[in-house]
């Protein structure tokens, strides 16, 4: 596989302003009730962890970020496990880096292994 041109990012949580607000107080009020590891693991209170947006930002590929239900009205894609990392393929995603690998991570730091990890895998 080749080094991915893109990264599409797929939240386990619906995207929406209400559901955000609720979003970041359950992952700081009751983290472990949390669905999304990729959101809990990325994401403060207040937004995406500086840390995180910083080590994207040094990646140098265009990114997408989507929840579910974006994922579902863009690509017809429903009744997946998520989290996960996708790399456009035509017009459709191929998975990347699964729900099951972000669920491990425990914080930033192993999220960004693991992503690391895979791009050597191609390199």
């Amino acid at each position: 596989m080749a080094r991915p041109s893109t990264l599409v990012f797929v939240y386990n949580a619906n995207g929406g302003l209400f559901s955000g607000l609720v979003g970041a107080v359950r992952r700081v009020v009751a983290p472990g009730s949390y669905p999304c590891n990729l959101c809990k693991v990325t994401h403060g209170l207040f937004g995406m962890r500086s840390e995180w947006w910083d080590y994207l930002k040094g990646l140098n590929v265009p990114l997408v970020f989507l929840h579910r239900n974006e994922l579902e009205a863009k690509y017809g894609i429903k009744n997946l496990d998520l989290p996960g990392i996708f790399v456009p393929h035509g017009d459709k995603l191929r998975p990347w880096i699964d729900a099951d690998e972000i669920n491990r991570c425990q914080d930033v730091a192993g999220l960004k292994r693991l992503i690391e990890r895979r791009i050597s895998e191609i390199d």
